[in-house]
């Protein structure tokens, strides 16, 4: 786990990025569905269509920022709470 906090963002290899990107868009877009599904929305044809495309644009958007920065991520998203929890 130590090679990750030295590793720079550029040491990372394709595999390794699209990794990060994958698991950051299903977390991210997971996240972003269910927040969005707690809104209380009336009108029944967004109800459905609203968190979807919460989820997917949410999703995509730290999915990208994650492959070109995945040191980012993984400090911050995989390691921090690990390192609470373990604590």
């Amino acid at each position: 786990m130590s090679s990750k906090f030295s590793k720079k963002n550029a040491d990372y290899s394709q595999n390794e990025r699209k990794i990060t990107a994958f698991i950051s868009f299903l977390i991210f877009s997971l996240l972003a569905f269910y927040y969005t599904k707690s809104f209380l929305i009336d009108s029944e044809s967004l109800e459905l269509i609203l968190p979807c495309l919460m989820g997917l644009i949410t999703g995509t958007l730290i999915s990208i920022f994650s492959y070109r920065y995945p040191k980012v991520i993984h400090l911050t998203v995989f390691a921090l709470p690990l390192m609470f929890a373990g604590s």
